[in-house]
């Protein structure tokens, strides 16, 4: 493995810029690949219309309290 780093590509800026570039890179019929892709992942993550939680399979759903019961629903520091 003696290839270079490139270090422009590791901030954000550059990470960005390297995202657009092999984006652009993609044929036509890839890109949409890969937007039809991304909007599946996204309905895998969306809130059930039914008010469950996610809608991610094998995984038990997250219990959170509502408002003002006493339950910060995990997302209280653990630390203190």
């Amino acid at each position: 493995m003696n290839e270079e780093i490139d270090w422009s590509l590791t901030t954000w800026a550059g990470s960005r810029r390297e995202q657009h570039r092999r984006f652009l890179a993609l044929s036509f019929r890839e890109k949409l690949e890969v937007v039809e892709s991304l909007g599946e992942m996204a309905a895998l993550f969306a809130p059930d219309p039914r008010g469950r939680g996610r809608r991610v399979e094998g995984e038990e759903p997250t219990r959170r309290g509502r408002p003002g019961d006493g339950d910060p629903g995990g997302d209280a520091d653990p630390g203190g």
